[in-house]
């Protein structure tokens, strides 16, 4: 669609490539200079356990498998299958997807409980995210325990976890309401004292701003020797912000879900973290980015929890455009009017008619339904009509609509 840009070669830089076009600003020695962007981020999926988490969602355990399958083919590459102590088919979900012998590292979640370690390791997963809380408000309201039980445990089940061959993960749960000072502290007792092999740093409730969390994770990664994980919550819509800003700070780690599924209102989406580290960082991930919008597709089914049609990246009207102008424009030269092409994520343009079309979009319906109409007084007349119809059915019209006000306007 429109024409190709003139200069699309490698020595632009991050910022422009034949199916995107962002600012170059991002890609400035002002900018880069304030981050400690890691060698490698690694995607770290949790939509078939905090995913399923997402209140009203159930996926049965041939709908994990799959959904499992389709992460590996994207290039993911760690899977959290599930939470085995949840029941036995979630263990025997588990167990089968660690035996589908996918490319993804497979992950499940524990307590700190060296019996949620041996459930794992009947599942036989490659790793282990042992969860505790350090804020003081869960554990002085919702566990009625001292740092000092927590961090008991975890040294206790991490060493366990470790000395039976897993990968373990320490995840501090709702890192952003832990004071600082004593996190650090929790850290390197835990790093000390076990071979963990990362920590987790969540933002359980979305409780620090982006540049907030920014700094958070810097200060942790000053004081730490421990590669870090990061998983957000998004009660403020920050989940995937703030998830940037802690890989711009040196987490290696990003934990993301498909169509930003999760507890509450959800966890960073892997679609717009993963497309977002690309294309304003310049940090591939090295999943098969065209791929993205057939995988939400399916998630959206078998999960029943359908997203909003102006998604970003993988919403049915994420590239969808109506305005005469923004036509106009997405005819001319695509990226003119969009940052990235809908190809680069396997969506597809869609351009509506109703009652903020101009005249190139009634040409491009016509052409686009295979009728023959160069007369600019029936393009006029058409355009006129299209617009009153929207206005009266408050909405867009549909190809029939269209059609049949052309019928009626040409014959």
């Amino acid at each position: 669609m429109g024409d190709k840009a003139e200069d699309c070669r490698s020595d632009v830089g991050n910022w422009r490539t034949p199916l995107s076009w962002v600012s170059s600003f991002n890609f400035s020695d002002e900018v880069r200079n304030l981050l400690n962007l890691p060698p490698k981020v690694v995607l770290h999926d949790v939509t078939l356990r905090d995913g399923e988490q997402t209140p009203g969602v159930v996926f049965r355990k041939s709908e994990k498998v799959e959904i499992a399958l389709r992460l590996d083919e994207l290039g993911v590459p760690r899977i959290e299958a599930g939470f085995p102590v949840v029941s036995d088919e979630d263990k025997t979900a588990v167990k089968e997807i660690a035996h589908l012998g996918t490319k993804a590292k497979i992950f499940c979640l524990s307590r700190l409980a060296v019996s949620d370690v041996n459930l794992a390791l009947e599942c036989d997963v490659d790793g282990v995210v042992c969860e505790g809380s350090t804020s003081d408000v869960h554990l002085k309201y919702r566990l009625n325990t001292t740092i000092d039980e927590i961090v008991k445990k975890a040294v206790e089940t991490l060493d366990y976890a470790k000395a039976h061959g897993l990968y373990a993960n320490f995840m501090s749960v709702d890192s952003t309401r832990t004071n600082l000072e004593s996190l650090v502290k929790i850290i390197n007792t835990i790093t000390e004292n076990t071979k963990v092999d990362s920590v987790t740093i969540t933002d359980s409730y979305c409780a620090q701003h982006p540049l907030a969390f920014m700094v958070f994770i810097k200060k942790i990664k000053e004081r730490t020797k421990i590669p870090l994980e990061v998983h957000c919550h998004n009660e403020l819509g920050l989940a995937v912000a703030n998830t940037l800003m802690g890989v711009a700070q040196g987490a290696e780690v990003a934990h993301v879900s498909v169509n930003g599924l999760g507890e509450k209102t959800g966890n960073a989406s892997l679609e717009e973290t993963a497309v977002a580290l690309k294309l304003l960082f310049g940090i591939d991930t090295g999943i098969t980015y065209e791929k993205l919008y057939e995988l939400s597709q399916l998630v959206q089914k078998l999960s029943g929890f359908k997203v909003a049609l102006n998604k970003p990246v993988v919403g049915d009207y994420a590239f969808a455009r109506e305005s005469g102008l923004v036509v106009y424009g997405l005819l001319k030269y695509p990226l003119s009017v969009q940052s990235y092409n809908p190809e680069l994520v396997g969506n597809s343009t869609r351009i509506l008619i109703g009652k903020k079309s101009g005249k190139e979009s009634i040409k491009y319906k016509l052409k686009e339904l295979g009728v023959h109409l160069e007369e600019d007084s029936l393009i006029e007349k058409i355009l006129f009509e299209v617009k009153k119809q929207s206005m009266e059915k408050k909405r867009a019209l549909i190809d029939d609509e269209f059609l049949e006000i052309t019928k009626k306007i040409c014959s």
